[in-house]
């Protein structure tokens, strides 16, 4: 049997599960001898903070009106891609052109759109992310230290075939961050004074 050179080279996805075997092993080895483990789901924490989601809600308002602009568009290509099928035939080569190239144009606004869309809506994500993301990764470090935590993984980043569902921080997490960066409840429950 011959062995050629490719079947020495290794699998990359088979490299990054074994390396993340050996980190979650020295984790858990580590865990195991100087303190717990915990897994936390960073997106769902934010999302579950009082000041993140005046903002997540605002970036769900702009998504669902970009949405409406984008089927229109997608529907106005439609209604030309149609006009072209119905009258390619009985259109003379300049006008059948014509049309062509309004659907071609059409499309490629209709992508960049979305394109732009995505953008846009990255940028705000991100925007929210840089803002309370520093604030949540210092309750998380505090949390972590004052409860004898080794490590806290997080779920947004990393697949797990199976962990203990008691070892999820993501509510705790939440809750400490609201109760010291979280808007007062008196000022979002109470009505507005009468004059």
């Amino acid at each position: 049997m011959v062995i050629s050179r490719g079947q020495f080279m290794p699998n990359p996805r088979k490299i990054i599960i074994l390396v993340t075997i050996a980190v979650c092993s020295v984790a858990i080895a580590s865990a195991q001898t100087s303190g717990k483990i915990g897994f936390l789901n960073f997106s769902l924490a934010m999302q579950a903070t009082d000041e993140a989601k005046a903002e997540i809600d605002e970036i769900q308002k702009f998504m669902e009106a970009k949405q409406t602009e984008s089927d229109t568009r997608f529907n106005e290509v439609a209604r030309l891609k149609e006009d072209l099928n119905v009258k390619s035939r009985s259109l003379n080569p300049e006008a059948l052109g014509d049309l062509q190239r309004q659907v071609e144009d059409s499309e490629i606004a209709l992508r960049r759109f979305q394109q732009d869309t995505q953008n846009q809506i990255n940028q705000r994500r991100d925007s929210v992310l840089q803002k309370f993301g520093p604030k949540m990764q210092a309750v998380i470090n505090e949390f972590a230290q004052s409860n004898g935590f080794a490590v806290i993984f997080l779920l947004d980043s990393v697949q797990y075939g199976y962990f203990d569902p008691s070892l999820d921080l993501t509510d705790q997490i939440s809750k400490i961050y609201n109760q010291r960066h979280g808007i007062p409840t008196t000022a979002v429950n109470s009505p507005p004074p009468s004059n």
